[in-house]
């Protein structure tokens, strides 16, 4: 893109909103109509021109447009003060509501000093042993019981071994 055409689109840009000159708005015309129109298909430019006139003739101005919204910025507007007002309400409630306390509670299982843990360590410890100790009886148990077990399903087993090789 040249700088021609940059000049082109500015002012382009500058008349549809509208903020154009009259001396800007000639040099617009006066430029658009040196361009080189070889490559523009014919009776585009009736097309255009008859969509020009159609546009600036029917009831939808450019104050129009520029009302419509502005309606659609104030209803914005409303939303977001009432958005605003619905967030500070609720920020309000929660903290007018919720009680302050400058210290937070102490955990019940949490001392201040080792002296007053120790005692609770120990109780601690004691019914751990004490568990440990039931479970290692049961290890035990089953020990005993499976070794009974074995000795039992090996002598059957010998025993009825011997008694087939007695009878061939």
């Amino acid at each position: 893109m040249n700088e021609n055409d940059k000049d082109i689109d500015r002012l382009i840009d500058r008349f549809a909103s509208g903020d154009i000159s009259d001396e800007e708005q000639r040099q617009l015309i006066s430029r658009l109509n040196a361009e080189d129109t070889s490559d523009i298909p014919e009776g585009l430019e009736g097309r255009l021109s008859d969509t020009i006139d159609r546009l600036a003739e029917s009831d939808r101005t450019r104050s129009d447009i520029r009302v419509s919204r502005h309606r659609n910025s104030r209803f914005r507007l409303i939303l977001s003060a009432a958005a605003s007002l619905a967030v500070i309400i609720s920020l309000g409630v929660h903290f007018f509501t919720t009680p302050s306390s400058d210290v937070p509670p102490t955990p019940l299982d949490t001392f201040a000093t080792p002296e007053e843990a120790y005692p609770e360590v120990e109780k601690a410890l004691l019914l751990f042993s004490s568990t440990l100790g039931k479970g290692m009886q049961q290890i035990e148990m089953v020990e005993t019981t499976t070794s009974d077990i074995t000795t039992k399903v090996s002598s059957q087993i010998n025993n009825t071994i011997l008694n087939d090789n007695r009878k061939i």
